[in-house]
């Protein structure tokens, strides 16, 4: 019996060190976004999606201050936020170049999380409504603050 409670302690404490792991690879991926932002500034977030190493799980879309039709930025997030925590896993923002009708947004990411059965808040008509926004800063999101990078 003392060997099974020392196993599943062990096997407890190695999860949690992969997902720890996982965490700050994820992090420092998304800092070498920030880090890079130059070369996807101007450009269509296609550009930068296709880049990407990490898939996107889900998307959350924020309104310009008065006006609640205007997309001004969105968070990308590499997991599907399930707990309240999980909103603060590193991912990245984008400012957007012109704003975006949030209407569309918030109704596509409304659709998809009413099926709680998928495993990703990104599918083929999220990926198609951001394709040709054009990006106008990139930075990190997480850890419970936004962080500009320079």
């Amino acid at each position: 019996m003392k060997n099974k409670s020392i196993f599943i302690a062990i096997f407890f404490m190695i999860g949690i060190g992969s997902v720890n792991a996982q965490v700050l690879d994820t992090l420092s991926y998304v800092r070498s976004i920030v880090a890079n932002k130059n070369k996807y500034i101007g450009k269509t977030f296609n550009d930068l999606e296709k880049d990407l190493k990490i898939e996107i799980k889900s998307f959350f879309p924020s309104p310009y201050i008065g006006k609640n039709s205007q997309e001004e930025n969105t968070v990308f997030y590499f997991i599907r936020p399930i707990e309240i925590e999980d909103f603060d896993s590193p991912s990245i923002a984008i400012d957007w170049e012109s704003y975006l009708d949030i209407r569309i947004s918030k109704r596509i990411l409304y659709n998809l999380r009413s099926n709680s059965n998928i495993e990703s808040w990104w599918n083929p008509e999220s990926k198609n409504f951001y394709k040709n926004a054009v990006i106008k800063d990139i930075f990190i999101f997480g850890e419970g603050k936004k962080t500009y990078e320079e």
